[in-house]
């Protein structure tokens, strides 16, 4: 995994604003955006240890899910460009050509796109449907929507590992809930703020502050819907994989 020159840790930096000086507040902005261009923020994060499992697993292939806007699917596309995987997405949706820039970029890195009806999407996690994919595709290492699995834990771990100053709270955006797992995993006794439900729309990220969740060394549970809810149980997979040895087999054969 040293093919790459990747900014780690990445730049801590401190934002100067008055408002929050009088108020003896400072706020720190963990850089991620610059680890790589071709895989920033928390996508090499969540990339990185299932990338060397399949690795250590002999997967040629890596399958994915997202849709028409995922920097996901970018990000797929891009390590198995540079790590020499082929990649597979499944696009949720009806193709529309032109293609958009996200899942041109995509292409250009090598990956084949095959779209799902968005009523089959939902039921991507369906045995006959990952059959179908691998009757089509050959056997493939499957990586989930937005990479948030028990692989992704230890990466999105490491960001606030890197953290070399005092906080008290970490605010993130939450999609599908592994970088919130990671920062949980790796907070003790802090404040975990989730920020909006991110989805595909290139206009709907960011819009609210939502599941406000405050992580404790001796209850971490995540009792909320959606990406918290999905956060709360890679948590605890993480837990047991840390604790007991226990591993998930994600490659489809």
């Amino acid at each position: 995994m040293d093919e790459l020159e990747l900014q780690l840790p990445s730049p801590l930096a401190e934002l100067d604003d008055e408002r929050l000086a009088v108020r003896g507040v400072r706020l720190f902005l963990k850089r991620d955006d610059l680890i790589h261009p071709d895989l920033p923020g928390n996508k090499w994060r969540k990339l990185k240890y299932n990338l060397s499992d399949a690795q250590r697993m002999g997967s040629t292939q890596l399958l994915t899910f997202g849709g028409a806007y995922s920097n996901h699917i970018r990000a797929v596309a891009a390590a198995g460009y540079h790590f020499g995987f082929k990649t597979v997405g499944i696009i949720r949706g009806e193709e529309h050509l032109p293609l958009n820039e996200s899942l041109q970029y995509a292409v250009d890195k090598g990956m084949t796109l095959t779209y799902l009806d968005r009523t089959s999407y939902r039921d991507k996690r369906n045995t006959d449907l990952l059959e179908r994919l691998q009757s089509r595709f050959g056997e493939f290492y499957l990586i989930p929507e937005g990479g948030s699995n028990v692989q992704a834990v230890p990466g999105c771990r490491e960001l606030v590992r890197e953290i070399d100053v005092d906080f008290d709270v970490i605010t993130c955006a939450c999609g599908t809930g592994g970088t919130l797992a990671g920062a949980a995993a790796a907070s003790r006794s802090c404040c975990v703020s989730i920020v909006s439900e991110s989805n595909d729309s290139p206009s709907a990220h960011g819009r609210r502050l939502r599941w406000p969740w405050r992580a404790r060394r001796r209850s971490r549970g995540i009792r909320a819907a959606g990406p918290a809810q999905l956060a709360g149980s890679l948590y605890r997979a993480d837990h047991r994989e840390t604790s007991t040895g226990w591993r998930r087999n994600l490659s489809v054969r």
